[in-house]
């Protein structure tokens, strides 16, 4: 005889379940690279890249008009800052993988207003 459970999942467990999918499905979009190293380029502009694989920090370049955003998004994470060209670049240590996730949906929202 087969044991079946049946779990009942709630219409909120469903919709965040949506909506992780919707973002990564986004996010997924926006890589400029794929394997080991992913690269990505927002639609606002930011791109998101590593110089080595492994522990080495995230480099996030934004323009200066989006500086002040990008910093908010980093507030509270451990960052080094440079600014050459018009463009700044931010140096963020790698988080947990779902800390990064949120990181990188983060940059992927500055300057989009979510309101409908």
């Amino acid at each position: 005889m087969d044991v079946v459970f049946l779990m009942e999942v709630s219409e909120r467990m469903r919709d965040e379940v949506v909506l992780h999918s919707w973002k990564m499905m986004k996010l997924d979009r926006c890589k400029v690279s794929r394997g080991i190293i992913d690269n990505y380029k927002f639609p606002n502009g930011i791109v998101v890249y590593w110089n080595y694989v492994g522990r080495r920090p995230l480099k996030v370049k934004s323009n200066v008009e989006q500086e002040r955003e990008v910093e908010s998004v980093m507030s509270d994470r451990d960052y080094k800052k440079k600014s050459r060209r018009g463009m700044v670049e931010f140096s963020v240590p790698y988080p947990i993988r779902g800390e990064y996730l949120d990181l990188l949906w983060d940059l992927y929202s500055v300057g989009i207003d979510w309101a409908f």
